[in-house]
């Protein structure tokens, strides 16, 4: 079995079609077409990897967005190069045929670039602004961004509302899939008739950003006049959600309170709070009010 829930990251080798597996901090190669795992290397260093490219030449990529770089490895793990991003933070990474790199990032400035090419040496050959793509500057949260590169050009992923697939070739960007999406909030006309959806809870923060708790989707969402942005994830059970402007707070209906910091996959902490059928909430940045809906007061 695989360690962690999923691949986080799953890449297919040009050359040999052996499949390349980034899951829980390990890398994981099962030789194809008999799905038989061959090896299995631990991500080298105590800095995490989000993402993974295998090069044409037997090499590894992996995105490291707390140094924002992408190191350089052989299929057998030993760290042979790294790239710099220039204070970017690397969100996906895919190989060209002749073992050069894309790398989609986090501009530094919003107008910085949001696509960067590099050679099969490392060296910077190109970078797209978020505006050149067509695309708004990828937000901060957990999207899960796609990247891949063909002869056809280079396709990727971006979340303005919903995700849109773009491909870039030569100087042209197409839009593939995705019409129609909406990347801001607009309030709609208490008028019209209007359906409850039991899974959607809202609530605002102190700065004034809507935030949707979508336990179905199992994500936290905000949005703005920005655009929107995935501020971290739910599970099924949840049915309030509080927000400050650096955290949030849910209650599910089995009696538990669990508090995320902003753009984190993993909660800061969880309790119990009695409240098993979904306590409603209001949080500060160092309180917590929930009702107790069994024996009625607010804790």
């Amino acid at each position: 079995g695989l360690p962690g829930l999923a691949p986080a990251w799953p890449q297919v080798h040009p050359g040999t079609g052996d499949l390349y597996l980034l899951a829980g901090g390990e890398i994981v190669e099962i030789r194809m077409p008999v799905a038989i795992e061959t090896a299995r290397w631990p991500v080298p260093g105590s800095e995490p990897a989000s993402g993974m490219a295998v090069t044409p030449d037997d090499r590894v990529a992996l995105t490291r967005p707390e140094g924002g770089r992408v190191t350089l490895h052989t299929l057998q793990g030993e760290e042979i190069g790294t790239i710099s991003l220039d204070g970017a933070g690397p969100l996906a990474v895919a190989a060209d045929v002749d073992g050069g790199l894309h790398t989609l990032v986090h501009p530094v400035v919003p107008d910085g670039p949001a696509l960067l090419v590099f050679d099969q040496d490392g060296a910077g050959v190109a970078a797209y602004s978020a505006d050149e793509l067509g695309a708004p500057p990828p937000p901060h949260g957990t999207w899960p961004w796609g990247l891949t590169v063909s002869e056809a050009g280079v396709a990727f992923s971006t979340a303005d509302g919903h995700f849109k697939i773009r491909r870039i070739l030569g100087t042209a960007v197409d839009t593939l899939v995705g019409a129609g999406t909406q990347d801001r909030f607009e309030p709609r006309d208490s008028s019209g008739d209007a359906v409850a959806a039991e899974h959607l809870r809202l609530t605002t923060t102190p700065a004034g950003e809507l935030v949707v708790l979508d336990a179905l989707d199992g994500r936290v969402i905000a949005m703005d006049d920005h655009g929107t942005r995935v501020i971290g994830p739910a599970p099924l059970r949840a049915v309030d959600v509080a927000s400050t402007d650096d955290l949030f707070v849910l209650t599910t209906r089995d009696g538990e309170l669990i508090q995320y910091l902003h753009g984190a996959a993993r909660p800061t902490w969880q309790a119990p709070c009695d409240c098993d059928l979904g306590g409603r909430l209001a949080v500060t940045d160092d309180t917590v009010a929930v009702t107790w809906p069994r024996v009625h007061p607010v804790g």
